[in-house]
């Protein structure tokens, strides 16, 4: 039993070394500093967007965005925006009239890994991921 202490005490020490690498391997955070904008883009509303449909629904304005297509010419003009000493994006909203604006950014491995994208904003938005 004498012999087996050494080679147990040298799998425990690899095995938590193994973990606590594993740790810091998965845990990582990536921040994004710089995103491509594009924007603003005005959009209409239907004439009379109070009124109910065929199917007795009124009109959403979550539906405005299903009714704008993605592609890459909106980036045609795009600028760079730096993210500000709290980590947000500044940039300007016209008040009186619906208009969506596109953000592209990043984010690449040199592995297969799994992950989360956390995005939050003040008003509606979707998310489209590519890869």
């Amino acid at each position: 039993m004498k012999k087996n202490l050494p080679v147990l005490s040298m799998a425990l020490i690899f095995s938590m070394f193994l973990f606590v690498s594993l740790q810091s391997i998965f845990a990582q955070q990536v921040k994004v500093e710089k995103i491509l904008y594009a924007g603003p883009f005005k959009m209409a509303t239907p004439y009379i967007s109070d009124s109910i449909n065929a199917n007795g629904k009124s009109f959403a304005d979550a539906a405005l965005l299903k009714s704008f297509p993605l592609s890459e010419k909106y980036f045609i003009n795009s600028v760079e925006l730096q993210a500000d000493t709290a980590e947000l994006f500044q940039f300007k909203i016209p008040k009186d009239e619906y208009s969506i604006h596109f953000f592209k950014f990043y984010i690449s491995g040199n592995q297969f890994n799994k992950g989360k994208i956390e995005v939050s904003a003040n008003g509606k938005f979707e998310v489209y991921v590519n890869g």
